[in-house]
């Protein structure tokens, strides 16, 4: 009986010296490849694509991360590039219907259905990019895009209602205010 004894306590005893023959550390070592930073993501970029590189800015990312959301960026760049040239058409025609002292909606209208079909035109792709990077993004990284977004577009907001000017343009050109941005 008390050779059992002697072997369980000695087994106890013994137990933790030989787990312990290494280190335990809950987080993987830091490499090249896991190492994150933040920083904006497409600094050159317009409208939504601004907004959300803006946001990726404040959510931690890999080098690898990084690179692919860069692409995605200038991907969707490209592809509204459409959508900014019809904006900047409609701005203008806007501007000179303002300069001569009077609004023609039905001139703009086939403005405001460019800028419209443009940005349809890229919705699949966006579609696409988008899923791509809930994919690229950990869960927890995918948290802090979305609290990130909803800041830059609260801020955003803010910045609108100082510029009143937006929000009457928008109720002119029976927009919504948020397709002002893209303008």
């Amino acid at each position: 009986m008390l050779r059992q004894s002697l072997f369980a306590l000695s087994l106890v005893l013994a137990a933790p010296a030989l787990g312990c023959a290494g280190t335990v550390t809950s987080e993987p070592p830091t490499t090249a490849d896991t190492a994150t930073t933040r920083a904006p993501v497409a600094v050159n970029a317009h409208g939504p694509v601004k907004l959300f590189g803006q946001a990726l800015g404040d959510v931690p990312l890999t080098a690898s991360q990084r690179q692919v959301i860069e692409g995605l960026a200038t991907g969707a760049e490209t592809r509204h590039a459409e959508a900014r040239v019809a904006g900047q058409d409609l701005m203008n025609t806007l501007a000179a219907q303002v300069e001569a002292g009077q609004i023609d909606r039905a001139a703009l209208q086939p403005k405001i259905d460019a800028l419209s079909a443009a940005m349809q035109k890229a919705q699949p792709a966006d579609r696409a990019a988008f899923e791509q990077l809930h994919a690229i993004l950990t869960p927890e990284q995918r948290s802090a895009f979305v609290d990130a977004v909803e800041a830059h577009a609260q801020e955003m907001r803010g910045q609108m209602k100082e510029h009143n000017g937006l929000k009457q343009l928008a109720a002119v050109l029976k927009i919504s205010e948020e397709l002002i941005f893209v303008i």
